[in-house]
């Protein structure tokens, strides 16, 4: 298997110059065809089958693994067929030759796809792989990397379907890469029109991944185990925990059934009003409300409509900025809304401290970003939006700016201040526990109480009668720096990769950082190396920051060994 792979990665390396790309089809053909040979022999998905059903009631975690391993890797193995079968199915075509550009072209990701299903079943075969599978403590974090990597391939894979593409449509096993997982991350950034290259059914592959993106991919196993009737496992709720971060272990399960209900609820309602929104001539009218009431809710972003919610009406864009701003809320706090009307006393203090601050910078930046965007937006001389227009208009970027990536206009139609403050608002990003992504508007708020206790020299950091943990402050300074370290690491290296204006590429980099979708245009254009980058981004910024690297450490151990302190001057 280790020859054929690299005779097919080596004889696909040249197809990258056109030189070679009319001349060296039927030699790719006749690697596949050795290496769909060797495969049928070494396949042992029956015996894995069987060991794993022999085996699954023991206890022996090492040998569960190896299982695991197995199983995923002739998995792969089986899911490459049918995408060789798809690279063959050119010589059905008899009107266009077979070496031609364009038939290799429109053929070549499907050979893509078979060649990474084969990279990766040998990466898992692979020994000093297994060994590190077999060692790497599992932690709660890391599962859900897991679960993330396992989704993407699974995404990746459906949109790369024939069926998934409309009639002289194809999508490149990169872009396929890129739309899976920004739909993963809900950020909505697209190197192709969706709207274009996707079919219905591909449509509806990308509607599950926002939606499973929004809720949080550890649901999909709390809901395994309710279809099932059986308890969620201590993993399940400690990933829970983790990606939510706001209940306690035993409140997991009673909390994963009200995100479930209140999503349900909010989409179905928005998608009723969305409906009647659309032109009755619309095609496929109820699909489309159902998916854009999913991707505002998600504050994913994605619509198959060139201007986004530029499509719709005063209803349908009111209902889409509600729907954004429900999403970028969070859970818990809607919760602690919802349950603050059953309580005692005057509603703002029945509220908790986390509620009323995150509320707080929530409805202050609303309304500075609506002033401020309006204003700078005043300041164009060719702007031809009545007075009641630009106003609309700045609440709703306000709104969609700071997460979702809806877009009423093309972003390049803007002054250059207003897109710099619509910058900075998708760095701060959405509020914690929620569909959106930044730095997130507590982070913000801890870090400037913080900052204005120190001023007035007291030793605590209080708001409204509630100290704030030093632990708090830490976390929300570390998460700042290590954005800010990130996004200036990857503008770098995307501007000395790119041809493309030092500003766009920062633009960019932070609408991936922060999972908010807006571009100025230049994701189509990137290259494959700027195209892992802002998907890896993608992914960084949808995990958590700090997730994301105390994931990549593992189960980190606390000193019980206290040092003294000393003097070090500051500022």
């Amino acid at each position: 298997m280790t020859i054929s792979l690299v005779l097919i990665v080596v004889v696909r390396l040249l197809f990258i110059s056109p030189v070679f790309l009319n001349h060296l089809s039927f030699l790719l053909d006749g690697v596949i065809l050795f290496s769909l040979i060797l495969m049928t022999k070494n396949n042992q998905i029956s015996q894995a089958l069987q060991a794993w059903n022999f085996l699954r009631l023991r206890k022996n975690e090492k040998i569960r693994r190896q299982l695991n391993l197995a199983l995923a890797s002739d998995f792969l193995r089986l899911v490459s067929f049918p995408f060789a079968i798809f690279w063959f199915l050119r010589w059905s075509d008899p009107s266009s030759s077979l070496t031609s550009m364009e038939n290799v072209r429109y053929f070549i990701h499907y050979a893509d796809a078979f060649i990474l299903c084969q990279i990766l079943s040998t990466l898992l075969d692979s020994h000093r792989i297994q060994r590190i599978f077999l060692k790497a403590q599992l932690n709660s974090g890391r599962q859900i990397l897991i679960q993330y990597s396992v989704t993407i391939l699974v995404g990746t894979f459906a949109l790369l379907l024939p069926i998934s593409t409309n009639d002289g449509q194809s999508i490149s096993l990169i872009d396929a890469l890129f739309i899976t997982i920004s739909a993963l991350s809900v950020t909505g950034l697209s190197p192709v029109d969706v709207g274009t290259a996707l079919s219905l059914p591909g449509l509806s592959v990308l509607l599950f991944l926002i939606q499973l993106g929004g809720l949080g991919i550890v649901l999909l196993t709390a809901g395994f185990s309710a279809m099932t009737f059986s308890r969620l496992s201590m993993n399940s709720m400690l990933m829970s925990r983790e990606m939510y971060g706001s209940c306690h272990i035993g409140q997991v399960p009673g909390f994963l059934t009200k995100v479930v209900s209140l999503t349900l609820l909010f989409e179905t309602v928005g998608a009723f009003f969305i409906y009647f929104s659309l032109p009755p001539e619309t095609p496929h009218r109820l699909f489309m409300a159902v998916f854009h009431s999913v991707s505002a809710f998600c504050n994913a972003g994605f619509s198959p409509y060139s201007a986004s919610a530029g499509q719709f009406n005063f209803l349908g864009v009111t209902t889409i900025s509600f729907l954004i701003l429900i999403g970028g809320t969070g859970y818990p706090i809607l919760l602690d809304l919802i349950g603050s009307w059953n309580r005692k006393g005057h509603f703002w203090f029945r509220l908790n401290a986390h509620s009323r601050l995150t509320l707080l910078i929530m409805g202050g930046l609303l309304v500075i970003g609506a002033v401020l965007f309006f204003l700078l937006e005043s300041l164009h001389p060719q702007s031809s939006l009545s007075l009641g227009e630009r106003m609309g208009q700045s609440l709703f970027y306000s709104i969609s700016s700071r997460t979702a990536g809806f877009n009423l206009l093309p972003m390049d139609q803007f002054q250059f201040s207003a897109l710099f403050w619509l910058m900075l608002l998708m760095i701060i990003g959405a509020n914690p526990s929620s569909t959106g992504g930044g730095i997130k508007t507590t982070t913000l708020g801890v870090l400037f109480i913080a900052v204005l206790r120190s001023i007035q020299g007291q030793e605590q950091t209080v708001f409204m009668k509630r100290a704030i943990p030093p632990s708090a402050v830490i976390r929300a300074l570390t998460v700042i720096m290590l954005y800010g370290m990130v996004a200036g690491v990857s503008v770098v290296l995307l501007i000395i990769t790119e041809r493309q204006t030092p500003f766009a590429i920062a633009f960019e980099v932070i609408s991936a950082l922060s999972t908010v979708g807006l571009s100025l245009g230049i994701t189509g254009s990137l290259t494959v190396f700027g195209k892992m980058m802002i998907m890896f981004l993608m992914l960084f910024g949808r995990i958590g920051i700090l997730s994301f690297v105390l994931a990549s450490l593992g189960n980190q151990s606390r000193k019980k060994i206290k040092y003294p302190y000393d003097d070090f001057f500051v500022g």
